[in-house]
């Protein structure tokens, strides 16, 4: 199946939400990153990261993506990793 990008954006979330790379919780009316995309034969998918969460998955090819579980990478890690 191939993925397309649609958007993506800094948004302010209605409700609260899970980071899809550390699988921390991003509560309502916290600003994330906010990923639209459409898969074929699937539909639209929306994705939400912490900022520094996303900034730290932009280095990741195909395969780290197809490969990650949610949660593989603590948040705490994370901050550590883009300090």
């Amino acid at each position: 199946m191939s993925s397309c990008h649609v958007s993506d954006k800094v948004g302010i979330v209605r409700k609260p939400h899970n980071c899809r790379v550390c699988y921390g919780r991003i509560e309502k009316g916290e600003e994330c990153h906010i990923y639209t995309g459409v898969e074929q034969g699937e539909g639209f998918y929306t994705l939400h990261f912490h900022n520094d969460c996303w900034e730290y998955s932009r280095k990741w090819d195909d395969w780290e993506w197809e490969n990650h579980t949610p949660g593989d990478v603590s948040r705490s890690e994370i901050k550590e990793l883009t300090a």
